[in-house]
């Protein structure tokens, strides 16, 4: 997924529902904020509900 930034935080919300191979666990969480050297970013929270 592609997300502008603009400078603010801003919420995001991923809906597994219908990946395949998804079973409601998460056991890994992986990270790619960025796609460049030098460029800053924050993570406020990361928060996961069940359904």
């Amino acid at each position: 997924m592609n997300h502008p930034g603009g400078g603010t935080y801003q919420s995001l919300t991923f809906n597994m529902q219908g990946v395949a191979g998804w079973n409601g666990t998460i056991t890994d969480l992986r990270l790619d904020p960025v796609s460049g050297v030098g460029i800053a970013f924050d993570i406020d929270s990361i928060r996961a509900t069940g359904p």
